[in-house]
């Protein structure tokens, strides 16, 4: 009985040990490849609505992939070729607000407006306990 079960573990440890053998083989023969050829994997988790619209885009200007769209992007963009700007869309203002703010700077260059000025916070102070 001694015997089985030393027989049986020793198989056990033996395949356990030949899988985890292969997964490192798998690994490290990835890892050459890899610098090798001097590329890595970037993964970016997006939304799938998302990465279909940037797909049709990216076909639209021409590439043959996203992935090549977003390599031209980063070669750009690490070369300093590229300038990002993150912002909020320009607002445009009513015709009716356009001609208010336009009379509100007039009334301020004619020195009609109706601001005051104050040299200190004591000074604003006192003039606000007038009112």
């Amino acid at each position: 009985l001694e015997y089985w079960l030393f027989n049986t573990m020793h198989k056990m440890y033996r395949t356990v040990y030949e899988g985890i053998k292969s997964l490192l083989d798998i690994h490290y023969q990835t890892i050459t490849i890899v610098s090798i050829m001097d590329r890595v994997i970037v993964q970016v988790p997006m939304s799938k609505t998302l990465k279909n619209e940037a797909e049709a885009a990216a076909g639209d200007q021409g590439f043959s992939s996203i992935q090549e769209a977003i390599r031209v992007f980063l070669t750009k963009l690490a070369r300093r070729e590229l300038a990002v700007n993150v912002g909020y869309p320009e607002e445009h203002l009513s015709p009716r607000a356009e001609r208010r703010y336009a009379k509100i700077i007039r009334d301020s260059k004619a020195g009609k407006d109706k601001t005051v000025s104050f040299d200190t916070t004591k000074d604003m102070m006192a003039y606000l306990h007038t009112l």
